[in-house]
């Protein structure tokens, strides 16, 4: 018996553990958030901003010096730089 237990864990176990272990890789944290849009809730510039993103209010700036974008506006979120969103206007 003890070593039909042995020859299991030796052999059965390494491709049932492979197996559970080969699924994607999950996003967190700010990765979690590009690509994903939201809501301007104060002006955002290339410098400062708030954004609601996933129902977490952000600081945001855009990605380009000369674009602005008001409050209420969508925006989509092109990258996470510390704790600011670096957003970019949707439609």
């Amino acid at each position: 018996a003890v070593a039909v237990a042995i020859a299991m864990l030796a052999f059965v176990r390494p491709p049932i553990v492979r197996r559970l272990h080969s699924g994607p890789t999950l996003q967190h944290g700010g990765a979690a958030l590009i690509g994903k849009s939201g809501l301007v809730l104060e002006r955002v510039t290339s410098h400062t901003g708030r954004v609601k993103l996933n129902g977490e209010v952000w600081s945001a700036r855009t990605v380009d010096e000369s674009t602005v974008v008001e409050p209420g506006n969508k925006v989509g979120v092109a990258e996470i730089d510390g704790a600011t969103a670096v957003v970019y206007p949707l439609g």
